[in-house]
């Protein structure tokens, strides 16, 4: 948004100190759980003071995490602490103001209804249908479990019955196959049949998951609809981190590389190098691009790009592996550089950088071929050494010599000619490819997608400085030496961290077609 780069250019404000305190929900049964967050921009130890809670609520646990952020190019830390509370009573109670150094929360009410304690266990309203996550907060693209439980004193239907539930700007896959078994309540038995999924929430905010709704059959068949509560699951946006362009959060990460060790080959031949990537807890599609495709001595050409998924106890495994084709062209050392990716660790809840170090390949020139007699081809001596056995005379000897020289010269005119056209046809085919990268950044600048505009970005990039590690966005605004151009990049990543779609690239655009200066 082009207020997002007026506000970048402008001088920063600094704010007052505030705590907000709001909670997950303002109704509920009497004998559950509520959550607490406060937060507070207050730098320092500080910590809420949770006394005038103990009146009316039970304090199960709670737990404190750091918040940074960037704001009119100004690094700004807030804390944010997490109460889980149980009512003590029904009723309407009042939340008092909770205090944090100098500054205090506004009062909040909550309504706490009587449970239905006049119910027997008996007959057919015992069924219960219950939403629960494996998480009360994850960032956006990272994986949540969402559990479906149905419990009866009946017999349970068909798993089939329990239905993937329907998110707006989020994947949903089923994790496993649906669980069977029996509990003892009060005496009777009682049938659990859960449904576990597995959650990635493309944007940040608040994830609400709607209650779910079923419709059973009771002893005479008569139709019973049993409904879950709904819940609500906080999105944090993509944390900050050094390294910009790309966000991947996971719980675990590898990297492997099949070439284990240098490599040596002569100019023409080949060497077919894979990359592979594994992310546990995210999707393969969110996975990056690895392996740099310029290089000033070789040729890559890629081979295969292949993404999968599996599962296994604790969720999503992604796999994401590249294979390409490395020709040399030129003799010497050929270096592929380090291949280092920034992500963040979803359990340590802090950022990771994994790391391939560089690969030598050693191109040699390709072996001279020889003629049926054993001389090499194109050996002058040879061909003089022929001809002195065939005529001693010096008149031979020089006409030899003279034709010697005119077919060296010949060889050596059409050689360039040769050489003057393959460099020719290299640079045809090089501004081919940046012309028609640009076209795909055009076309991916008349769309909202920020995401689409940053893959169109790298990949332009890659084609415009050959040779040069362009990996993320971040490459791109470095290479380009412009702070306008490093303004344009930051909106872009502003909107892809926000999930917004109404990203304009107009003046990305026209900052790249200055850049190209054609």
């Amino acid at each position: 948004m082009r207020t997002l780069l007026l506000s970048l250019l402008l001088a920063s404000v600094p704010a007052q100190a505030t705590v907000n305190a709001y909670l997950d929900r303002y109704t509920v049964t009497e004998g559950n759980n509520i959550r607490l967050t406060l937060e507070s921009d207050q730098a320092g130890g500080l910590s809420p003071d949770l006394s005038p809670l103990h009146k009316e609520f039970q304090i199960l646990g709670s737990k404190k995490m750091s918040i940074t952020s960037n704001a009119n190019d100004t690094r700004q830390t807030s804390a944010r602490w997490q109460v889980l509370l149980r009512p003590k009573r029904p009723g309407s109670l009042k939340f008092p103001a909770i205090q944090v150094g100098a500054e205090s929360s506004s009062e909040m009410e909550v309504m706490v209804e009587r449970a239905d304690r006049s119910r027997s266990y008996a007959a057919n309203a015992q069924a219960t249908l219950e939403l629960m996550a494996s998480s009360s907060a994850l960032y956006q693209n990272s994986q949540m479990v969402l559990t479906l439980r149905l419990t009866d004193n009946l017999a349970l239907p068909a798993a089939s019955t329990l239905k993937p539930p329907k998110l707006a700007n989020a994947s949903v896959l089923p994790f496993g196959n649906a669980s069977q078994r029996q509990s003892v309540r009060r005496g009777q038995v009682f049938n659990l049949m859960e449904q576990k999924y597995l959650v990635f929430p493309q944007n940040s905010g608040m994830l609400e998951v709607p209650a779910q709704t079923l419709l059973l059959t009771g002893q005479a068949n008569d139709p019973r609809q049993v409904t879950s509560e709904p819940l609500k699951i906080e999105v944090r946006p993509a944390a900050q981190q050094q390294n910009r362009g790309f966000w991947l959060p996971a719980s675990q990460l590898s990297l492997t590389d099949s070439l284990q060790s240098a490599v040596t080959l002569t100019v023409g031949e080949s060497v077919e190098r894979t990359l592979t990537l594994t992310a546990h807890g995210i999707r393969a599609d969110a996975l990056p691009a690895l392996m740099p495709l310029k290089n000033e001595l070789a040729t890559i050409d890629i081979i295969d790009i292949q993404r999968s998924e599996r599962q296994d106890s604790q969720g999503l495994i992604s796999t994401r592996s590249e294979t390409v084709r490395i020709t040399p062209h030129e003799r010497g050392e050929i270096t592929l550089p380090e291949i280092t990716l920034p992500w963040w660790d979803t359990r340590q809840d802090r950022g990771q950088t994994i790391t391939l170090s560089t690969q030598q390949i050693t191109a040699l020139p390709a072996p001279l071929q020889q003629n049926a007699d054993g001389s090499v081809a194109g050996d002058s001596n040879a061909d003089e050494n022929i001809t002195g056995t065939v005529n001693q005379s010096w008149l031979y000897l020089l006409a030899a010599l003279l034709a010697t020289v005119a077919g060296g010269a010949f060889w050596l005119i059409r050689k360039r000619r040769q050489q003057g056209n393959q460099n020719d046809q290299a640079t045809d085919a090089y501004a081919e490819q940046e012309s028609s990268a640009f076209e795909t950044l055009a076309m991916a600048c008349q769309q909202p997608d920020p995401f689409l505009g940053q893959q169109a970005l790298v990949l332009w990039a890659q084609e415009f400085w050959a040779g040069l590690p362009v990996n993320n966005s971040a490459d791109v605004a470095q290479l380009a030496g412009s702070e306008t151009f490093e303004l344009l990049v930051a909106d872009l990543e502003q909107h892809m961290a926000e999930g917004s779609e109404d990203w304009q690239g107009d003046l990305l655009l026209q900052a790249v077609a200055t850049l190209r200066g054609i």
